[in-house]
């Protein structure tokens, strides 16, 4: 299979109805464990690159990432890379002019820290940055919980101010709060259904959920 684009891979589930699932990399070990699960179930998938794990790794972005282009290149699967929780406005812009030679598609703008003004300001910014470019983005609104070492279970996304949002910024997809948290290690999640049902109805762009890890199958 040759290297996949984020937006190839959400808008087929979103024709079927379905979703992608994409896992973090910290280490080239994890890169080749996820693409090797990704290959036995014949699902496709994406590799997401944190802010932190390229703090991680001495704040250099091209080895790890261009270590995952390769082996999702070489997956028997459709694997695309991501950026991931992007916090640093010049890290956004830097992983923005070297995305498309380090096989990056796709990026999120995380500015969910910031008040809503901000958010809108931040996020709309570097979005338009990286439409020049054609990647596809992501933000974030509503605080999800698990982030800066404070789990926040009861924190929600507002669906009237989610459609303003996305209006606002002109992102592609959204990751919203809606009950899972960040770093989990329990399935013991609990979705506002009705929520997402809200959310999906309002925003015209696919929904992304974070913190996966703990929601039960």
């Amino acid at each position: 299979m040759t290297l996949a684009t984020t937006g190839a891979l959400i808008a087929d589930a979103a024709r079927s109805r379905g979703a992608v699932i994409a896992f973090n990399v910290i280490s080239l070990e994890h890169a080749e464990g996820i693409v090797a699960g990704l290959a036995s179930s014949g699902a496709p998938g994406i590799l997401q690159i944190s802010e932190n794990a390229i703090r991680y790794h001495g704040g250099r972005l091209a080895p790890i990432v261009a270590a995952c282009r390769e082996i999702a290149a070489s997956a028997s699967t459709s694997v695309a890379i991501h950026l991931d929780h992007v916090q640093d406005l010049e890290l956004a812009r830097a992983g923005i002019a070297e995305a498309w030679p380090l096989g990056v598609s796709s990026i999120m703008v995380d500015a969910a820290h910031l008040d809503y003004a901000e958010n809108v300001s931040a996020t709309a910014g570097i979005t338009a940055e990286a439409h020049r470019t054609s990647l596809w983005v992501e933000a974030e609104l509503g605080e999800i919980g698990g982030k800066n070492g404070a789990h926040a279970p009861g924190v929600r996304t507002d669906p009237l101010e989610a459609a303003a949002f996305v209006a606002e910024t002109g992102v592609d997809g959204l990751a919203v709060a809606v009950g899972s948290s960040h770093a989990m290690t329990t399935a013991t999640a609990e979705l506002d259904l009705d929520l997402i049902e809200r959310l999906a109805e309002a925003v015209p762009v696919p929904l992304v959920l974070h913190g996966s890890s703990g929601v039960p199958t």
